[in-house]
């Protein structure tokens, strides 16, 4: 690219961007990406290469290329910014596991109540065993074990634990050490308002 004036000196850097389906493009967090790059001042073309690995499979990616003519004071004088075409990463044979709307319900009798909730693999890998948590009123029950999911499958986690308080939340949590290396690990879990109390039946004798 030319340089207008004798001394003025081009920078460049990057801006990465994700968009999956037909959501928006969002920006990943790579913080050397986003430094700028400086030539020599006076320099009236400037290449330069930039790697990116490790990208997580599904969606389209862009990158931003941000460019800044500075003068010698080192006072802007100009920006422009470009977006490149899109690259597509197929999405990898990957598991993916998503979680229904949980389900609470007292036992009659008991003072307990049944949290469930159903797991999917959405993915097209099998998932191995992994864990469930459910949390109420923050403070973490025991983990359930799943014992793994292939794709297309699913599978109703239950446990039964203490009535949750009206109008506390109540979180359900898959694979919460992030053990499995999946398509989307940012859908794991799934909050829900406790609505329901614990009935009590009360019989009259006479």
């Amino acid at each position: 690219m030319a340089v207008a004036e004798v001394g003025q000196r081009l920078a460049v850097s990057f801006v990465l961007q994700r968009r999956i389906s037909d959501g928006p493009f969002l920006l990943v967090d790579i913080p050397d990406l986003s430094a700028w790059n400086a030539a020599d001042a006076g320099v009236d073309r400037y290449v330069f290469r930039k790697r990116i690995d490790n990208l997580s499979s599904g969606g389209n990616y862009r990158v931003l290329v941000r460019y800044r003519w500075s003068a010698r004071s080192g006072r802007v004088l100009a920006t422009r910014t470009r977006p490149t075409a899109q690259c597509r990463v197929p999405r990898a044979q990957h598991p993916d596991l998503l979680l229904a709307a949980p389900e609470m319900a007292p036992i009659v009798g008991q003072g307990a109540m049944r949290y469930a909730v159903e797991v999917r693999n959405e993915g097209r890998g099998r998932a191995a065993a992994f864990d469930l948590v459910v949390t109420i009123a923050g403070r973490s029950k025991p983990p359930l074990r799943i014992a793994g999911l292939a794709p297309g499958k699913r599978a109703l986690a239950a446990l039964l634990a203490e009535p949750c308080a009206p109008g506390s939340t109540v979180t359900f949590t898959v694979d919460p050490a992030n053990r499995l290396d999946e398509v989307d690990e940012a859908n794991n879990s799934v909050s829900a308002l406790c609505r329901s109390t614990v009935a009590t039946l009360t019989l009259d004798e006479g």
